[in-house]
């Protein structure tokens, strides 16, 4: 009786999870749909997480302490309304809740029922993905045009959101998604799976650099790298990697150069030669604006270092930053102790399969690092990738090897 439970229980968690992937995912639904909705639709899993088990409760009582001071700190900031502070609680319970259902996938559902979400999680992304790929072709910047907010938008920006065409948020999880399928690759012995894991992960580096974002791009292959390095125990062959990548290092102004002179007048053309330009002046002011802005929030936050220096005009294009300079040591302290402990939260579960110790690691990195370099608080798809789908290939392509 009481696996018939679970199995049913498992299921409902099954439809749930891909339910709320295809809300979150795809961008015409992301468009369409009221945000209180979106919201609800993400927030209505927190009390049946909380009646799992006393260890999750424990972490989901933290992140909720922890978003409600954070709603409480924005409630001082001048210009905010209640309404804007209490949202800011809500969007940091909704940027660390896929933990949750990642920890929950690991723990309470069975193979078959994680397939399942895997593959509607596939199916949907390999839409979105034709899509963007088809729109690349007539506006090469339409990926990065899409990033702006609905309500800069114009109308036919909006009629590509409309056809599920995907832009930031999208681009930035196949990121990740490219690193699943890289470690994939490494890990499985089976032919079939190698070549068509292999075969996929070069399809996302391709879109990554026809979409123009060359953070991505950056972040993908050095997570790739590190992927190669963490998976192969051979001690020799990990001498050549560093080897090599000692090369590659002290070449690095020769490959973006010749990266700009390929890619020739195009966004990431250029900024492959602003980064050139960067290393040959020492102005780190040559690679764009964003330099520019983390200097202007890092002057902000030395008005009140402790506690932050709310400023309206403030954006430092980077997650960390901006709580950093608008709630201090204090803010950046708490986020930095919440995602360490959902960290751990979810590496306890994900190291009792071979390898998913790896690949959880990597994510996590690479999450952290677009953190630092890019504002995705609302950006929930990343943490949906790093936390859920990480676990869900864990949970596909691995055995359980400890109990």
């Amino acid at each position: 009786m009481k696996t018939l439970v679970k199995n049913k229980k498992g299921w409902i968690a099954a439809f749930y999870l891909a339910a709320t992937i295809v809300l979150y995912i795809l961008p015409y639904t992301k468009f369409t749909l009221p945000y209180i909705f979106m919201a609800l639709a993400m927030l209505v899993s927190v009390p049946l997480l909380m009646l799992e088990n006393t260890k999750k409760l424990n972490y989901m009582l933290l992140l909720l302490v922890v978003s409600l001071l954070f709603a409480i700190r924005c409630g001082f900031f001048p210009d905010y309304r209640i309404a804007d502070a209490i949202n800011e609680g809500i969007r940091n319970i909704r940027f660390f809740l896929p933990a949750f259902w990642g920890v929950y996938a690991l723990q309470k559902m069975d193979k078959k029922q994680s397939a399942v979400v895997l593959i509607v999680f596939s199916l949907l992304v390999v839409y979105i993905f034709i899509n963007t790929l088809v729109a690349l072709e007539k506006d090469p910047e339409i990926a990065r045009l899409l990033a702006r907010s609905v309500e800069n938008s114009s109308e036919e920006l909006n009629a590509y959101r409309l056809a599920n065409v995907g832009g930031f948020g999208f681009s930035y999880m196949m990121g990740m998604v490219a690193l699943c399928l890289l470690w994939l690759f490494f890990i499985k012995k089976n032919w079939w799976i190698k070549i068509g894991s292999l075969i996929l992960y070069l399809a996302i580096v391709y879109y990554a650099f026809q979409s123009q974002y060359t953070t991505l791009i950056l972040l993908t292959l050095i997570g790739s790298i590190v992927l190669l390095f963490v998976c192969n125990k051979n001690f020799a062959f990990r001498v050549i990697l560093i080897v090599v990548g000692i090369i590659v290092l002290l070449n690095i102004v020769n490959i973006f150069r010749g990266l700009s002179n390929a890619f020739g007048d195009s966004i990431i053309g250029v900024k492959f030669q602003r980064i050139v330009n960067s290393f040959g002046t020492g102005d780190i002011d040559n690679l764009g604006s964003r330099p520019r802005l983390i200097r202007e929030n890092f002057e902000v936050w030395l008005r009140n270092p402790v506690f932050g220096a709310y400023s309206k005009e403030a954006n430092a294009h980077s997650l960390i930053m901006n709580i950093l300079s608008q709630m201090g040591f204090v803010g950046i302290g708490l986020f930095g102790f919440l995602f360490y402990k959902v960290y751990r939260f979810v590496l306890n579960e994900a190291k009792k399969y071979q390898y998913g110790r790896s690949l959880f690691n990597c994510a996590t990195a690479y999450l952290l690092a677009l953190s630092i370099l890019n504002p995705i608080g609302y950006v929930f798809e990343v943490t949906i990738a790093t936390y859920l789908v990480v676990c869900l290939f864990i949970k596909v392509f691995l055995k359980k090897t400890v109990e």
